[in-house]
């Protein structure tokens, strides 16, 4: 589950913290104070529904495609399944989407902005706009790239994909995949497909394509051979 962090420069206005457990590293900043313990509680909570799910049905952790829904699932796994499904991906590839999204969503009953950042992935509510910094290492013809995201109506996701960075598997040859989604969940399980598609120029046209007509995507970015593609409601800051 665990991802380095590809975002830098979340604005940390107001309140922040910092919370781990086994491969979850997240970052919070909120509009007011969270309490440490309800946080890290949340996140053992879910972790362990994902993990305890994994156990009992392999496939859900090992699936390298998408899995028929299972009606006795917890609600965060049949999101992953449903979401990764949409994608035409394993259900792991939306794991901390999801888990973003449920720790997310609870802590929204004490605060009304947060941005919860989860490896290469971000659940976010706010009421104005915000700069978020991406940073890929000095190896890529982008460094670093600030992005201007604008507020919504309600809470969002935003999540990146690398193949310079991290150690998840992969099967693209992208600099940077980033997907603002409807949600945090598809948001993750696009950014790995749509990482994993990019091959060639061919191919980035085609992802381009893909998204266009996706009604659960807002906004895409690559980078592919120096180029900077994007699409939808994304912008450099």
């Amino acid at each position: 589950m665990y991802e380095p962090r590809l975002y830098r420069d979340i604005a940390k206005e107001g309140f922040s913290l910092e919370i781990a457990y086994k491969e979850s590293d997240i970052l919070i900043v909120s509009s007011a104070e969270i309490e440490y313990k309800e946080a890290y509680n949340l996140l053992i909570k879910y972790y362990g529904i994902v993990e305890k799910y994994a156990k009992d049905r392999p496939d859900f952790l090992n699936s390298l495609s998408p899995l028929k829904e299972d009606s006795r699932a917890s609600s965060i796994a049949k999101d992953m399944i449903f979401y990764s499904g949409l994608a035409g991906t394993g259900p792991f590839s939306a794991v901390a989407g999801a888990i973003s999204f449920y720790v997310g969503r609870e802590l929204l009953s004490s605060v009304d902005e947060i941005i919860l950042e989860n490896g290469g992935d971000i659940f976010i509510k706010t009421k104005k706009a915000r700069r978020i910094g991406v940073y890929l290492g000095e190896n890529s013809s982008f460094p670093q790239l600030g992005l201007e995201i604008q507020p919504r109506n309600g809470d969002f996701g935003i999540a990146s994909s690398s193949s310079l960075l991290g150690h998840s598997l992969g099967f693209g040859q992208a600099e940077l995949v980033t997907v603002i989604g409807k949600n945090s969940m598809v948001a993750d399980a696009f950014a790995t497909a749509f990482s994993n598609k990019v091959k060639d120029d061919r191919s980035v046209d085609f992802v381009l394509k893909e998204a266009r007509k996706n009604d659960y995507l807002d906004g895409l970015m690559i980078v592919f051979k120096g180029q900077l593609y994007i699409w939808g409601d994304i912008a450099l800051a």
